[in-house]
């Protein structure tokens, strides 16, 4: 709820048309969206012993988040986070509707793996990154 409120009021502020949540997508309104992305911090509670940073990318209907612990690099979050939605996007056609996203968890770990191994945000460079991108593809098409 705190990332769909987030990007809400991200759109407004920024008075873009704030998108319909249960909107059927077409092929042709997913390849025009820019995307969405913020920040917000979930206090120390029940679930996380210190407060915690939440870093968000939405699509359309879609929100991906990282969650990050306090010493981590929130830029490399966003980049790391801007870089998987797009292998998601590219990959599992997730905009498209009667698209089953279950039947391919094999590449969402493959994405998944490529870019945040063990759960770990790595520095990437253009050399690294086209490396990162052989090997997924690689693995994915099999």
């Amino acid at each position: 709820r705190q990332v769909k409120s987030s990007c809400v009021l991200t759109r407004q502020a920024a008075e873009k048309p704030v998108p319909d949540f249960g909107s059927v997508v077409t092929e042709e309104l997913a390849g025009s969206q820019d995307l969405d992305l913020g920040v917000f911090r979930l206090p120390a509670g029940d679930i996380y012993a210190e407060e915690t940073t939440v870093v968000w990318v939405a699509v359309l209907s879609l929100g991906f988040a990282l969650i990050c612990e306090p010493h981590e690099n929130l830029m490399l979050a966003e980049n790391t986070l801007r870089m998987m939605v797009k292998y998601f996007m590219q990959h599992l056609n997730l905009l498209m509707q009667g698209n089953d996203v279950t039947l391919k968890t094999d590449r969402i770990e493959a994405i998944l793996n490529t870019f945040l191994p063990h759960g770990q945000l790595m520095f990437l460079n253009c050399c690294f990154i086209q490396s990162l991108e052989k090997d997924l593809n690689a693995s994915i098409f099999k």
